[in-house]
């Protein structure tokens, strides 16, 4: 079989809208899953520091067999069927190449049909700092780009799930005439962990 995560951005300099295609995808989490989504930015709200975004995306989840036999005893309803999420968020730009972000992320886990029970809400701070730079030379074009993301599941915020996240990802690409170099990197780390491994987008679970 085949999987994927088709993440498109459509827009212009002032606003983008980024539709989000997953077909069972099982690259970033334990669970295969398959769903759509949009994510809207609009970047220039009277300022060009300061940007609105809100992403809306619901997607179905497919649990392997082995992932059921390692589940620890009494954690089989931590499985969901389905997930829903809501997450607006505020942007600020310090520099043209360096911006942070923060916001909540709202999900709704439904629980799985073949064990039943009631749902769970995974409701999450989320917040981000980026640096994105692009520089050219007479012979060389580069390009860096860099994250690190905090996420962190709050009673606050009347979540069932409490947890911390930190993500970090970094990208470098270098090109010269029709060569290209391109190095990246990522790296996650959780306090609390409800399940096998760490949530990860919309609190699903990655290895």
């Amino acid at each position: 079989g085949w999987s994927g995560l088709l993440d498109v951005n459509i827009g212009r300099r002032d606003w983008r809208v980024s539709p989000i295609v997953a077909i069972d995808n099982a690259d970033d989490l334990v669970e295969e899953y398959s769903g759509f989504g949009v994510r809207v930015e609009a970047r220039n709200t009277g300022t060009e520091e300061l940007g609105f975004g809100i992403e809306l995306a619901t997607y179905d989840a497919d649990w392997r067999d082995a992932t059921r036999a390692a589940l620890a005893p009494g954690s089989a309803a931590l499985l969901y069927d389905r997930r829903s999420t809501v997450a607006p968020t505020i942007s600020l730009a310090f520099t043209p190449h360096l911006h942070v972000t923060g916001g909540v992320s709202i999900t709704q886990l439904e629980p799985d049909e073949s064990i039943g029970g009631p749902g769970r809400a995974a409701n999450a701070w989320v917040g981000s700092a980026g640096y994105d730079r692009r520089w050219h030379t007479d012979r060389m074009r580069q390009h860096l780009d860099a994250t690190f993301g905090v996420r962190a599941g709050s009673g606050s915020l009347e979540s069932d799930l409490h947890y911390e996240r930190y993500v970090g990802r970094a990208l470098y690409d270098a090109g010269w005439g029709r060569q290209a170099i391109v190095v990246s990197g990522f790296a996650a780390a959780q306090s609390n962990t409800v399940f096998v491994g760490s949530l990860a987008r919309s609190c699903g679970m990655k290895e």
